[in-house]
């Protein structure tokens, strides 16, 4: 018998009330290591990688979706690493 290692690729479209329940379950050095594996990544971005971050802010400012706590949130994130 023959053994061989077979890998595949598998799309799934992931919710992302499941994705922010899966990043709260996280401990704070968790959730900085996934935001340090988020700038690794967006480092590779061929587009908007110098304002993707503005955007997301402006976004969080501006659009009816967003909310306070969303907000402070980030804000306490950017103080943090003061």
């Amino acid at each position: 018998m023959i053994e061989v290692e077979i890998t595949t690729k598998t799309m799934v479209a992931l919710d992302l009330d499941l994705v922010a329940a899966w990043f709260c379950e996280l401990n704070d050095e968790q959730q900085a290591d996934f935001f340090i594996k988020v700038s690794q990544k967006a480092d590779t971005w061929k587009h908007h990688q110098n304002s993707q971050w503005y955007l997301v802010g402006r976004h969080l400012r501006d659009c009816g979706c967003s909310n306070r706590i969303a907000r402070e949130m980030v804000q306490s994130i950017s103080e943090g690493t003061k």
